[in-house]
């Protein structure tokens, strides 16, 4: 399941994107952008294309989903801007879409 996942984020990433994996079963989408609204058109895509896939056999019982969090630089305190405090944010955000149901893409803290 984690490759057919990364499968998805490396075809819907656009060139300068980075994906990486960066826990069990989370991965990072670094996206250089200006407007969140294009993060959430990707995420969104993204699980979209996940919700398309065909499953083998195996995984047809579970509920395949993605829950996805998303930071912005200018959300975090010029102070405190960094790539682990963005991160951090993205995280709160995914444990956010997590609590929420799941299969989401939350924006807000």
């Amino acid at each position: 399941m984690l490759k057919r996942f990364a499968s998805v984020l490396r075809h819907g990433r656009r060139a300068g994107d980075l994906a990486a994996r960066v826990g069990g079963e989370e991965f990072a989408l670094i996206l250089p952008l200006d407007q969140k609204h294009e993060a959430v058109e990707i995420a969104e895509r993204i699980r979209d294309s996940l919700k398309s896939m065909a499953w083998p056999e195996i995984c047809a019982a579970l509920r395949v989903t993605v829950s996805i969090g998303i930071a912005v630089s200018h959300e975090v305190d010029i102070g405190e801007l960094n790539a682990k405090s963005i991160y951090q944010l993205a995280d709160r955000r995914l444990y956010r879409a997590k609590a929420d149901g799941r299969d989401r893409v939350n924006t807000t803290a």
